[in-house]
């Protein structure tokens, strides 16, 4: 999976597909929605898939669950 086409097929598989598998009825961005995400810190869908990124923020239910700092370098 190296294609633009098939990145974009990933992305799906893990978002709007696993919520049609799972027949969510609320999913999606929209007032009253659940509020459940995960923040990644990509240019784009794409990068979140091809790079290895970890999540800086989650959410469940409209509340934080975790947050992890941008990473710091320090001088010697």
């Amino acid at each position: 999976i190296g294609r633009r086409e098939d990145l974009a097929t990933c992305m799906d598989m893990v978002t709007t597909s696993a919520a049609r598998l799972m027949n969510l009825t609320d999913y999606g961005v929209s007032v009253g929605a659940t509020a459940d995400l995960i923040v990644l810190p990509c240019q784009d869908a794409n990068s979140a898939i091809a790079e290895i990124v970890h999540p800086t923020l989650g959410i469940k239910r409209g509340r934080r669950s975790f947050a992890r700092p941008a990473s710091v370098l320090n001088r010697p």
